[in-house]
């Protein structure tokens, strides 16, 4: 079986500088259900598996909602895991922007990019970007699987099975 080559359009993950640790986050729903699922996965500059996180919520939300929700639940998990971060790429660029910005609103949307800014604080110059999804698919894979979820998954140390084949595609690019 052939492999494609990337297109053009489509910006691959990039492992972050030396001695970094980037997590990718990224949400998933389904309405029916009635569910968020949170996909995190944290890798080193050689872009080997730190930790990864699929954690289920219940709970309908808006897109940009789901999105720093996700953020929260990851950075929640990555403080209480102990882990380190001087790296986080989200596809979510309202999210990325509110970050990265100074100004806020009473909207329940920056209620919760307050909390996140909060768990941002246990990370000291940590870096907040927006990727496209080609450059969150291993994020985006573990967000889906965790709606088939009832419990919550962690790994520690070892690719995830549900993503095996998309951060083994990473290393190859």
């Amino acid at each position: 079986m052939a492999s494609s080559p990337v297109q053009s359009n489509q910006i691959p993950w990039s492992p972050p500088s030396s001695n970094g640790f980037k997590l990718n986050v990224d949400a998933a729903t389904n309405y029916e259900q009635k569910k968020l699922g949170i996909g995190a996965i944290l890798r080193d500059h050689d872009g080997m598996v730190v930790a990864a996180l699929s954690k289920v919520v219940q709970g309908s939300f808006r897109s940009d909602e789901m999105e720093a929700k996700s953020l929260f639940h990851a950075l929640n998990w990555a403080t209480q895991s102990q882990l380190t971060i001087t790296h986080i790429e989200t596809d979510a660029l309202r999210v990325s922007t509110a970050l990265n910005s100074a100004t806020n609103d009473l909207s329940s949307f920056s209620s919760l990019i307050f909390d996140v800014r909060c768990l941002l604080s246990f990370f000291p110059g940590v870096l907040v970007s927006h990727v496209k999804r080609s450059a969150n698919q291993a994020a985006h894979g573990l967000a889906k699987f965790a709606l088939g979820l009832d419990d919550d998954i962690s790994w520690m140390g070892e690719i995830p099975y549900p993503i095996f084949s998309v951060v083994v595609n990473d290393f190859s690019l």
